[in-house]
């Protein structure tokens, strides 16, 4: 009897965390799929497209998915810490950024295409008009497919976010099928098109509701005022980082060919299964992070945050130990047998993947407290020494040593940004900024 009641006992407990945590749960669920469906969409793509074809296609499909930090650096990213430190929110507000989310995706689709036509002929090759209409709608749809379900965080309505994001990665793949079915082998702009049919269906049943609420010039301008002081700096960490990775990517497609760039992306596929959680993390930590700041100050924010590092961190160093200490066994079996030689870019990946968690989850203390510009100059950091070890490195280590200037770069940006967080992080008489949004963005 003892027992029995026991058992319910603990029942009723992980029932009633359930019911408390449900947005953290589903946010977890949301975010384990995109990046299942993100693993399996790099897979598909190598078997359809074949070793070279996927080199191209990865390389577009890169500067594609380039545009949406920059987008997320001027509306998410400020829209999650002014969500949490406001009183209430406005339908206003949210339809403002919808509508920002829109503007930016068509102007972001449009930088991609032209810096595609640049590579290539930097590459001696000249782009089609099918490759550049398809970046430039996988571009449009899937900006404003990550804006819509960054919103539904915000308002946590993470259920809906699960929704978007199911239509978009079943249809993606019914139509991909279906394509291979009564088609035959896909082209590179083949499989660009269907990712943004798909972003495009899945946008289709909630834009309208959301666009809904009422708009004015005045408020569009306001909601960019209040974002510029978090958004400005990130803006800036996204073009410094962006633009080293993609520096990177360029020399060793020059240097070493699409093969390399395969070879890399190997690494970072297997890997994506483990940056679900920071990227999960995104999507209520920064908002909860700036709740606890509001209610107790710097001493509710440190301990929140100093929670969520154990808590994720342990899970997260777990998964990476799980990919990288059989490196082969997983690229032999996922890819195939002649992708096991890039085991030792994995392990350096996987390296990188624990720096970049710690400093992910420590720049939300800086963006906390508005703060950012730290953040800013710990990439700048990294990024000069990147560039100036970059060419000797893939000159005389080939692939891996393209492999090594990621991980140290990620080291460095991560020692830094620790430096500023404990300069701020005994602060607790100081009296740091909490700007409240104005009553006119209706939060």
């Amino acid at each position: 009897m003892f027992q029995k009641f026991e058992i319910m006992d603990w029942v009723a407990t992980l029932r009633s965390l359930a019911e408390k945590n449900r947005h953290m749960l589903i946010t977890f669920v949301d975010q384990f799929m995109v990046s299942g469906a993100n693993f399996l969409i790099g897979i598909v793509a190598f078997h359809l497209l074949g070793l070279d074809g996927f080199g191209q296609f990865i390389l577009i499909l890169m500067l594609v998915t380039l545009a949406s930090p920059y987008q997320e650096s001027l509306l998410s990213i400020p829209m999650m810490t002014v969500v949490g430190k406001a009183n209430r929110r406005s339908e206003n507000y949210y339809s403002a950024i919808i509508a920002w989310g829109i503007i930016l995706a068509a102007f972001y689709g449009l930088v991609v295409v032209s810096t595609l036509a640049v590579i290539f002929m930097l590459s001696g090759d000249v782009l089609s008009g099918h490759i550049a209409l398809s970046s430039f709608l996988a571009v449009v749809g899937m900006n404003i497919n990550q804006t819509m379900r960054k919103v539904f965080f915000a308002r946590h309505q993470a259920n809906l976010a699960l929704l978007i994001d199911s239509l978009r990665f079943g249809s993606y793949f019914i139509g991909l099928l279906g394509l291979y079915l009564f088609v035959g082998k896909p082209q590179s702009s083949d499989v660009l098109y269907m990712i943004a049919l798909s972003a495009f269906i899945s946008i289709l049943p909630f834009i309208k509701k959301m666009m809904q609420a009422r708009r004015t010039k005045k408020l569009m301008l306001q909601v960019i005022r209040r974002h510029w002081p978090i958004g400005s700096w990130y803006i800036l960490m996204t073009i410094v980082s962006m633009g080293q990775d993609t520096f990177i990517w360029i020399i060793m497609k020059i240097m070493i060919g699409d093969q390399a760039v395969g070879g890399l992306r190997f690494g970072q596929i297997l890997l994506g299964v483990t940056h679900f959680i920071m990227m999960a993390m995104e999507n209520f930590v920064p908002k909860f992070a700036a709740v606890k700041y509001k209610e107790g100050g710097i001493r509710a924010l440190k301990h929140y945050l100093v929670q969520q590092f154990w808590l994720f961190g342990f899970v997260t160093g777990s998964l990476i130990l799980l990919i990288a200490i059989p490196a082969e066994f997983w690229l032999h079996y996922i890819f195939s047998p002649e992708t096991v030689q890039y085991s030792g870019v994995l392990r350096l990946y996987a390296l990188s993947y624990a720096f970049v968690f710690t400093r992910e989850l420590w720049n939300v203390y800086l963006r906390t407290i508005e703060k950012t510009r730290y953040s800013f100059n710990a990439y700048v950091l990294s990024t000069i020494v990147s560039l100036i070890i970059v060419y000797p490195a893939i000159k005389y280590f080939g692939i891996q040593g393209g492999a090594a200037v990621f991980t140290i770069a990620s080291l460095i940006s991560m020692v830094y940004t620790l430096y500023k967080v404990f300069h701020f992080y005994d602060l607790e008489t100081t009296k740091l900024p909490l700007r409240t949004p104005s009553k006119s963005l209706g939060l």
